[in-house]
């Protein structure tokens, strides 16, 4: 494990908002719903904001038809953001960074310190309110800007996360996700990265054999949807 402590200015309501919900203070009025629920599992499971304990696995990999399905999916993502400095970050169904892709040198150094790289852990419960934990722990998409996120280091950021699910299973197999600095953000990160986990979806399922294909189109034509089936495109 390798000890966090940097700390970050902000300014701003949430800044306040923040320090009010450490204290005990209701902030429900000023903190989004998402992001709130979010703020009160990483206090429930010990978190503090100044310092985090981020693991690290090398050699991290994915089943090799996730991969197929996504790489040519991040690298058009990645090519089409070159200019725009923003990163695209691929991670498992445990939230551990996998792939990185894109982003300048100013915004790699940036990344590289608060650990959010490949081998690292970027799950809920070790780093706090993030667009690749959160996503997780919510099960959808999720959208978090600067002092949103609950540890310190990672308020300079925005990140747009969503879940990518195996279309037959309806399972989580993965996590992508768009990071920048705050100033750089945009709400319409969240929109291509649901767009990106829902071409990666389409190309797995073009990967599954016919049989499959075809028992997963009679489900959805029966209109079965007990226990979530059939399960449903990321961000639906």
């Amino acid at each position: 494990m390798i000890p966090l402590s940097v700390t970050w200015d902000d300014i701003g309501g949430l800044v306040d908002a923040h320090e009010r919900f450490l204290t005990g203070a209701r902030v429900d009025a000023d903190v989004r719903g998402a992001v709130l629920d979010s703020w009160k599992r990483c206090r429930s499971v010990g978190l503090e904001p100044d310092r985090l304990l981020v693991p690290y696995a090398p050699g991290l990999a994915l089943d090799d038809a996730l991969l197929r399905a996504a790489e040519p999916v991040l690298q058009r993502l990645s090519s089409s953001l070159s200019d725009v400095g923003m990163t695209v970050a691929l991670c498992d169904g445990q939230g551990r960074m996998v792939q990185r892709l894109g982003g300048d040198r100013l915004l790699r150094g940036r990344l590289d310190e608060v650990r959010f790289a490949p081998g690292f852990d970027a799950s809920e419960q070790v780093v706090g309110t993030n667009g690749v934990g959160t996503a997780l722990a919510e099960r959808g998409p999720v959208y978090v800007v600067g002092r949103e996120h609950f540890a310190d280091c990672l308020q300079p950021f925005a990140c747009a996360g969503t879940p990518v699910r195996n279309p037959l299973s309806g399972h989580i197999e993965a996590v992508l996700d768009l990071t920048c600095l705050r100033d750089d953000s945009d709400p319409l990160m969240l929109r291509l990265v649901r767009e990106a986990a829902r071409d990666i979806e389409a190309r797995l399922l073009e990967q599954a054999t016919q049989r499959e294909r075809a028992l997963l189109a009679a489900y959805r034509r029966a209109g079965r949807d007990a226990d979530g089936w059939p399960p449903q495109p990321a961000g639906t």
